[in-house]
């Protein structure tokens, strides 16, 4: 069973799941490059793969390198959804994962990125 993809805006950190994804890597500073890219995709699919290992069942998302780090959010909205979609193809075991954007910009990047990927589907 493919579990649920939920986009909300929120503090991630009054947020309640199985395990939050921590954010903080100082080698994801001043993103937006192709190796970068690649990175970033990583982070998502590393943290998928040690939620599935841990038996975790609910897994909350930042937008990983979105605040500080300046990675383009749009460009990060199609990373993540595209790298979490394509991992959940698999069973993992998960039954939500929830993407908790820090503000609309970030909420409406990720919604918009989701709604073309079930169009283009």
């Amino acid at each position: 069973m493919k579990p649920h993809l939920e986009i909300i805006q929120a503090d991630i950190t009054r947020w309640n799941a199985d395990a939050i994804v921590n954010a903080a890597n100082e080698q994801m500073l001043g993103g937006g490059g192709s190796g970068e890219a690649e990175l970033l995709a990583s982070c998502y699919r590393h943290s998928l793969w040690l939620a599935m290992c841990l038996g975790v069942r609910t897994i909350a998302f930042p937008a990983i390198s979105c605040g500080i780090y300046g990675y383009p959010i749009d460009q990060a909205a199609l990373i993540s959804t595209r790298t979490i979609t394509q991992a959940i193809e698999q069973e993992t075991g998960l039954e939500k994962i929830t993407l908790v954007a820090f503000d609309e910009e970030v909420f409406s990047a990720w919604n918009q990125t989701v709604s073309s990927r079930i169009s283009d589907d």
